[in-house]
């Protein structure tokens, strides 16, 4: 018997987003790594009618419906609460993550953004 064991990286992280309660959308240290925010400026949001539960982000320079990358201490995130209600996601009510993978559109490198399972937001004391 010729069994092969292979390397597995179990501490290596995914790039993934959360939006916030505020609607702002958050970037984990593997996806700030991922989409070399530390070098971008501003991001067109996208969809697609035909897949639901999956938004796109391109690269864009500044313009009146691009989203600027902004910075709170070591975190990258992008203030696009009003587009999100637009397209229903309750972040409110729920914590509403995202698997973040990469593809093209026009020569220029598309962010792909797969919803995982909303979790319903525990209710805060002061909320009651």
């Amino acid at each position: 018997m010729g069994l092969k064991f292979l390397e597995i990286d179990i501490n290596k992280g995914k790039p993934k987003a959360t939006i916030h309660y505020s609607g702002k959308l958050g970037f984990n240290m593997e996806a700030i790594s991922f989409m070399k925010l530390e070098n971008k400026r501003s991001y067109l949001l996208g969809t697609d009618d035909e897949k639901k539960n999956v938004f796109f982000l391109l690269e864009t320079d500044e313009g009146k419906n691009a989203a600027k990358v902004a910075k709170a201490g070591e975190y990258y995130y992008l203030n696009v609460g009003d587009a999100f209600e637009m397209l229903g996601y309750n972040y409110k009510e729920f914590t509403i993550m995202f698997d973040i993978t990469k593809d093209s559109y026009e020569g220029k490198d598309l962010y792909v953004f797969t919803q995982r399972r909303a979790i319903k937001r525990k209710v805060k004391q002061d909320e009651k």
